[in-house]
């Protein structure tokens, strides 16, 4: 039934650019007769028209015959392709990747291409057979797509693990990793990917394992949060409490922010200069605080996506022998380090409520110290321009706490109604048990009577 998704709607770019932006990364592990394990690593730059052939292997890709090294036996690796696509439109799939050719190629599950255009974020497992087993299946696929939230998301990530070769097909599309900066083979690769490959580097013990890449691009998504969050939503919150000017706990208690940059434009926005209050400081404060309040919304989701990744990925080590120690690779090497990100996405969800909190009450202090009327000397005094935004408050807000009241009365007076009833049951058993307690005693003592 997973084929069903291949027909899946594919989302237009609204500036018409279909192409796409490739870098191949093949890294193989082989084991020599004599016992010494050996590593190859190499990307390539690939143009739109060579994409079919890298992943079919065909010309130039196609791997030498006989080997070059047939003494060599291979033992896992990974065949990945990078993508990014040449519009902005962030859900944009290049239009050589939407043939089936690619994405059979690579074994990749059916549905890849409906999850990756998912901005909201997914995670999902599949086998090959159909159905079956992790202990069973001789391909397990991984597929995901982080949250949308541009500072942060790594894309999406499709692989599919062969058991019998211990190699790992994947595709990555998104806009992590600068692909854009290469233009053909003589570029060098972009510092954002040339991290990466190193981290890749770092585990070429964990190649041959199926979780490797799905963990590693999970941590990269983690560091991308965290320091979203460190840097720019903690320098964000901090400044505009400095220009409100009530909040002196913290952080916010000292005299001056800790980006010295940040202060000219703090005092120029302050919504208090002495006891005057800065009437369009408190609209841009308005503004300000709206948006920065719909960034901690989309972290907050990319925060707790990796808390639930985490999770099932744990879950999935759990539940499978196979996985536990898988071509001499225990799983305690994935273990500790979902657990530690379980943990610490945790941490980055109640930093981010935290700014949440805050941002609502900036909110309130600044929409509240708005003036009603335009005082002006000289002038006709008049209501505020601004003043709708008392009434787009007052009005929902008013009619919520009503409805809320009426909500809480009606199940309260239905909550009294049933204990009236309860407790009516209760005395009518109660004065039935008396009854026939008597009757019981007034038939014991005439039978003893009787007895006498």
């Amino acid at each position: 039934m997973l084929d069903i998704f291949r027909e899946a709607p594919l989302l237009a770019s609204p500036d018409g650019l279909r192409g796409g932006h490739f870098i191949a990364l093949d890294a193989r592990k082989y084991k020599q007769p004599s016992a010494i394990q050996t590593y190859d690593l190499a990307t390539t730059f690939l143009s739109n028209g060579e994409v079919e052939d890298w992943a079919i292997q065909k010309g130039r890709f196609a791997p030498p015959s006989p080997p070059l090294n047939a003494d060599e036996e291979l033992e896992g690796g990974l065949r990945m392709l990078f993508a990014q696509p040449q519009s902005s439109f962030r859900s944009t799939i290049p239009e050589v990747l939407t043939k089936s050719t690619v994405l059979d190629a690579l074994n990749l599950p059916a549905s890849t291409i409906a999850s990756l255009q998912l901005a909201g974020g997914t995670f999902s497992v599949h086998t090959i057979p159909e159905g079956s087993q992790v202990d069973e299946c001789e391909r397990l696929s991984i597929v995901f797509r982080s949250p949308q939230k541009w500072e942060c998301t790594v894309g999406g990530l499709a692989m599919s693990h062969d058991f019998k070769t211990g190699v790992t097909t994947a595709l990555n599309i998104g806009y992590a990793f600068d692909l854009n900066q290469c233009v053909d083979s003589s570029s060098s690769l972009p510092d954002a990917l040339t991290k990466f490959i190193s981290r890749v580097e770092k585990c070429q013990s964990l190649w041959p394992h199926p979780l490797f890449l799905p963990n590693l691009f999970r941590v990269q998504h983690v560091l991308r949060v965290s320091n979203f969050i460190m840097q720019d939503l903690d320098r964000q919150v901090i400044r505009l409490e400095y220009c409100v000017g009530v909040t002196k706990a913290g952080r916010s208690n000292k005299p001056h922010l800790d980006f010295p940059e940040d202060e000219d434009l703090a005092e120029r926005q302050k919504l208090y200069i002495g006891d005057q209050l800065q009437r369009d400081n408190a609209r841009r404060l308005m503004e300000d605080i709206n948006d920065l309040t719909t960034k901690l919304e989309f972290t907050k989701m990319s925060a707790s996506w990796d808390q639930h990744f985490a999770v099932f990925v744990l879950e999935l080590l759990a539940d499978s022998r196979r996985l536990a120690d898988y071509r001499g690779i225990s799983a305690a090497a994935f273990r500790e380090t979902l657990e530690y990100v379980r943990n610490y996405s945790q941490s980055l969800c109640d930093v981010v409520q935290s700014h949440h909190a805050r941002m609502q009450l900036q909110l309130n202090i600044t929409l509240l110290g708005m003036d009603m009327f335009s005082w002006r000397f000289g002038q006709d005094n008049r209501v505020a321009k601004d003043f709708w935004v008392y009434w787009a408050v007052a009005i929902p807000l008013t009619i919520v706490t009503l409805s809320g009241w009426a909500l809480w009365w009606r199940i309260e007076k239905r909550r009294f109604e049933l204990d009236v009833q309860k407790a009516a049951q209760q005395q009518r058993k109660s004065s039935k048990w008396q009854r026939d307690g008597m009757v019981d005693g007034l038939k014991s003592h005439v039978v003893g009577i009787g007895g006498k």
